[in-house]
């Protein structure tokens, strides 16, 4: 449903619009002018601080267009320390019967202070409230899922476990990966694979075809795909999340002795070709090597993310390779095992 279906639904004619989340505000400012587009609405815009001219205001706002049936005022402050007449002409203007429709923007993510205000109690019963403020650890897979619908995605779970590890909670950056995936995939329904493709965006090789040959040992045709993928800028970003991804539920269950079983790998949204590279790891590794690689992946992440001093991709070659021939060596000896008994 969209805002102004929402508005329309409820009988409302004030929309609130607070905080400055980028996404959420220019949902809302996007739909406005589009709206205004669509069936030209003329838009009348305000900018209300502390010593506003409210007399110029005035007679901008009650000036209705000749050529518009309606109109949409927008009224916008960083600040609620304004003078009484503005808040009243505000709430009068929500009040109106032609069909206009009133936007008050508090740009400032301190939402709180908004809601404990005099004014937002008085406008609060007539108003359809927006709050524009990034989303929490507990609700960021439930507004992810909001964007998709909205983008007309349908995204897998194992997909979306994954998509939900590679954004690290970054709303903005999960609102771009998810426009690229429109463009790139229409309506279709998302999958692992399609997710673990945008790491490497048009490249040769994705990131779990790196999984699947570092985790069986073969280092040479390793380091060719890494090769591929830094000559085609993948991003080392998206590619440490990935790995970070593939590796936690591996280190927990070893540290916690749970016996490694395709229906608990399931639990921890671990799906496919992934749940023998994990079974690979988990038989192959001991718990101090697989906490040793979930330790470099979160220093090679700070690396990628500019919090360190470093190339990202050199990081990321060294861990790989690294452990490429680590697993080689290891297979090794257990083919050398079986044959000498």
């Amino acid at each position: 449903m969209s805002i102004l279906e929402a508005l329309e639904k409820k009988q409302k004619q004030l929309l609130v619009l607070a905080g400055q989340e980028a996404v959420i505000v220019n949902e809302v400012y996007t739909e406005l002018f589009n709206e205004k587009k669509k069936n030209d609405i003329e838009i009348k815009r305000f900018k209300i601080e502390k010593n506003t001219n409210l007399d110029q205001i005035n007679v901008e706002a009650k000036n209705s267009s000749l050529f518009t049936q309606k109109s949409i005022y927008m009224f916008s402050c960083s600040n609620l320390n304004f003078a009484r007449d503005a808040k009243n002409m505000i709430i009068d203007l929500s009040k109106n019967s032609n069909g206009d429709l009133v936007v008050f923007h508090f740009e400032k993510d301190d939402v709180k202070t908004f809601k404990n205000s005099k004014f937002y109690n008085d406008i609060s019963r007539h108003s359809y409230d927006i709050f524009a403020l990034e989303p929490g650890a507990y609700e960021f897979k439930n507004m992810i899922l909001k964007r998709a619908k909205y983008h007309a995605l349908n995204i897998e779970e194992d997909a979306l476990s994954l998509f939900i590890s590679l954004v690290d909670g970054n709303f903005t950056f999960a609102e771009n990966e998810l426009k690229k995936l429109k463009l790139i995939h229409e309506t279709k329904n998302i999958r692992l694979k399609d997710v673990a493709e945008a790491i490497s965006g048009n490249t040769k090789y994705d990131g779990f075809y790196l999984l699947d040959l570092f985790i069986s040992g073969n280092v040479k045709e390793t380091k060719k795909v890494i090769d591929s993928l830094r000559n085609d800028n993948a991003d080392p970003i998206m590619m440490s999340g990935l790995l970070s991804w593939f590796f936690k539920p591996i280190v927990k269950m070893k540290i916690d002795n749970i016996e490694l079983s395709s229906k608990k790998l399931l639990e921890y949204r671990v799906f496919g070709q992934s749940q023998e590279n994990s079974k690979r790891l988990y038989k192959l590794l001991t718990v101090k090597q697989l906490e040793a690689c979930l330790l470099r992946l979160i220093e090679i992440d700070l690396v990628s993310k500019g919090i360190r001093i470093g190339d990202a991709w050199n990081e990321l070659e060294k861990f790989i390779l690294g452990l490429a021939r680590i697993i080689h060596r290891k297979k090794g000896k257990e083919i050398w095992t079986l044959k000498a008994t």
